[in-house]
């Protein structure tokens, strides 16, 4: 199945320009193609295009067709029936041969509708599109019977009986309506088990994109550039008051327009007259929308158009001039040149206000997040479950610090490359990891310590340490994980531990001891509690499960008031062959876990 990246790309090498939510609905009428899936209520995927005529309601219906048909290997094809004001439930199911009434042959002069025709060929196992055009032209009584047809995949016909589609098949059918605003709405019960999907004209601002693109910046014979701005400026005067025309040109119509006129131009140095005629007559196909367009020019209080008019005028002259001017020179000098970069400005600017003010949004979130954990942590500070944080320093001043070993806003989990294994945990009641930063800021500048967003790396001797905070408990407990980054490690390590836990133990006193010049009385706090769990490398045997030669599975537990096993097992650790060491880490390197990024 594509990507939503290569259908957007696949769509515009159709030579269709889609909207954003557009291209999204694509996807998803392609998903239920793909999975086979039906909805609950609705045995056949139906969507509505609405909107006014040129706004490429057809023209999609055609893409989307060719788009499934590539993707699911030319096994889509599309049946299609334009409605006109007769249009009932018959026509759909009856058609006439017109040369069986000719020479006479009764029995074969009605045959089988578009419908009947769609239904047949989906119970042979291939994928249809059911294209419906013009549907808000045809009777409202088909409503019921495309109602019938969406639920459950039958149809009834005096004709040719019964017809249902065979249940495995149901996904391979899909409807198409597309429907102009002649008539206001669908039913009631038929909009309810259907998709609508509005499409409106293009802007001027993304056609200016879309026709640059295709006629200048990816076209070897490059289109002249002033006949490019004259059809944006048309289209915008007429866009501007689109509701006074019976409809406005398509953006295929507007390219044909400006690649007709370039020929005429380039190749048979046509006079500006039949180059306007050819502009004009291409985009506005009717007589009625021609006179709007050109009456709508004539009274107009705009500057800029204005200047179209006067050059609208100035190319509408059929004498032959003796100097001519050129189209280029023309423009220049009745119209602003380069007015599509104008309208690419504008949308530039207004997606930097958007940026801007979703900024603004974000930061205003940020802030009532802020001001509801502070009042949270006022009531816990008065009810005696919180220790105060009024000592501890400014946060927000410390991390604007420009110093290398802060890394503001970063995810420490997203540095791990490779294997990173959990050799120990420390739990500890009501650590302010505030002041646990604040601690290891002092420190950072004689160590080789990173501070993330929410945890410290520490180097020792090419040894990387790795301190991730996890979230408070339901006792409200701080748990950090130490974890280094090669399974088997010299023992010289659990000396780094032991320097790690006594560490956390002066963090926490010094907590306890602010918390006690503010707070009368300290319940429920306690010393926490560490674990060790580590293969080690010791070429003295230690008494731990050994898992290699020389190598053990130390495990230690206890409170970091009382350091003594730990600190008897480090200080008798001996290490003397780091190579060894290095060997043996590669050897089991995959019996451990991982730390993943954003795990």
């Amino acid at each position: 199945m594509i990507d939503i990246g290569e259908l957007k790309q696949s769509i515009e090498n159709l030579g269709y320009i889609a909207t954003e939510q557009l291209i999204y609905d694509t996807f998803n009428a392609l998903c239920m193609y793909a999975d086979g899936e039906i909805n609950p209520g609705q045995d056949i995927f139906a969507i509505c295009l609405e909107g006014p005529p040129g706004a490429g309601k057809t023209e999609f219906a055609k893409t989307y067709t060719k788009l499934a048909s590539k993707i699911f290997d030319n096994n889509v094809e599309m049946v299609d029936y334009q409605c006109d004001a007769t249009t009932g439930k018959a026509e759909l199911f009856e058609d006439i041969n017109i040369s069986a009434a000719i020479r006479g042959d009764a029995d074969h002069v009605d045959i089988p509708g578009k419908l009947v025709e769609a239904i047949k060929k989906v119970n042979t196992g291939k994928k249809v599109v059911l294209f419906i055009d013009e549907y808000d032209k045809a009777r409202e009584e088909t409503d019921a019977f495309f109602l019938q047809l969406l639920q459950s995949g039958k149809i009834n016909s005096t004709q040719h009986g019964d017809l249902e589609i065979i249940d495995k098949y149901k996904p391979n059918l899909q409807v198409i309506l597309c429907k102009n605003d002649m008539r206001e709405e669908l039913s009631g019960p038929l909009s309810r088990r259907i998709r609508i999907i509005r499409l409106d004209y293009m802007t001027p601002e993304v056609f200016y994109q879309v026709a640059k693109k295709v006629l200048i910046d990816e076209k070897n014979d490059k289109v002249n550039d002033g006949l490019l701005n004259l059809v944006v400026l048309m289209y915008q005067h007429a866009y501007a008051s689109r509701e006074v025309y019976n409809r406005l040109p398509s953006c295929s119509e507007m390219l044909i327009a400006i690649e007709d006129a370039d020929r005429l131009l380039k190749k048979a140095n046509a006079p500006q007259h039949i180059i306007y005629n050819t502009i004009i007559r291409n985009m506005f196909k009717s007589a009625d929308d021609i006179k709007t367009f050109e009456t709508g020019l004539d009274r107009v209080k705009n500057k800029n158009d204005n200047k179209l008019s006067a050059l609208v005028k100035s190319m509408k002259i059929t004498q032959q001039e003796e100097n001519p001017i050129d189209i280029n020179s023309l423009i220049a000098q009745k119209v602003f040149t380069n007015e599509g970069e104008k309208f690419n400005q504008k949308v530039q600017e207004l997606e930097t206000l958007i940026s801007e003010y979703r900024t603004k949004f974000e930061n205003m979130e940020k802030q009532r997040r802020e001001t509801i954990d502070n009042e949270i942590q006022k009531i816990l500070l008065e009810k005696g479950n919180l220790v105060s944080t009024t000592h501890i320093p400014n946060m927000i001043k410390i991390f604007e610090d420009e110093s290398a070993y802060i890394k503001r806003g970063e995810n420490i989990l997203n540095l791990s490359e490779g294997d990173w294994t959990d050799v120990g945990s420390i739990t500890i009641p009501r650590l302010s990891h505030h002041l646990f930063v604040d601690k290891l800021i002092e420190y950072a500048s004689s160590l080789d310590i990173k501070i993330y967003e929410n945890g410290i790396l520490l180097q020792n001797v090419g040894k990387h340490h790795l301190i991730i905070i996890n979230d408070l408990d339901e006792n409200n407990h701080f748990r950090y994980r130490i974890m280094a980054s090669q399974p088997v490690i010299s023992s010289t390590f659990l000396s780094d531990i032991e320097n790690f836990i006594k560490f956390f133990s002066e963090v926490y006193d010094s907590q306890v001891k602010t918390a006690k010049q503010l707070v009368n009385e300290l319940t429920g706090v306690s010393k926490g509690t560490f674990l060790v769990n580590a293969l080690v490398y010791n070429d003295v045997e230690i008494p731990f499960e050994k898992v290699k030669d020389n190598v053990y599975n130390v495990i230690l537990s206890g409170n970091i008031e009382n350091l003594s096993q730990l600190t008897t097992i480090s200080s008798n650790a001996v290490c003397n062959d780091f190579n060894n060491v290095l060997q043996v880490s590669k050897e089991i390197m995959g019996s451990k876990r991982k730390v993943l990024k954003n795990e």
